[in-house]
């Protein structure tokens, strides 16, 4: 079996889903492993807050079910202590797997130093 040119396991991704077992979530979390990338997953900001402190990830991936206020506070207190950190929101709904794959290598092979929050909408309208 041929593997992925970016196939990259040192890059980790935060997955913060309010239902981690969630079907959506379980689908994202085995396309990303699949492609290379040591997935970890959170249930709640707070935790995602320590797990991110703990374990550095090079890309947050962040649900949409969570209140506009909340994802602001979360991006605020990630990015007070890690402001290199990029975060992706998901829209509602499932996301296409080929979207989700080419939206985080898009992301994580970007030039340090520009932006950090990007939505899923942007990669929706751009061929995989």
């Amino acid at each position: 079996m041929e593997q992925c040119p970016l196939r990259d396991l040192s890059q980790q991704i935060l997955l913060i889903a309010r239902n981690e077992t969630g079907l959506a979530t379980r689908i994202y979390s085995d396309i990303l492993q699949n492609a290379g990338f040591q997935v970890s997953r959170a249930e709640t900001l707070g935790r995602a807050i320590v797990v991110a402190n703990s374990i550095h990830p090079d890309l947050v991936i962040l649900e949409q079910s969570f209140a506009e206020r909340e994802r602001t506070a979360f991006i605020n207190c990630l990015h007070q202590n890690h402001p290199e950190i990029p975060v992706l929101f998901l829209q509602p709904g499932l996301v296409r797997p080929d979207v989700i794959l080419k939206s985080c290598r898009d992301i994580l092979s970007a030039q340090p130093g520009g932006r950090t929050v990007h939505t899923i909408q942007e990669y929706n309208a751009k061929p995989a």
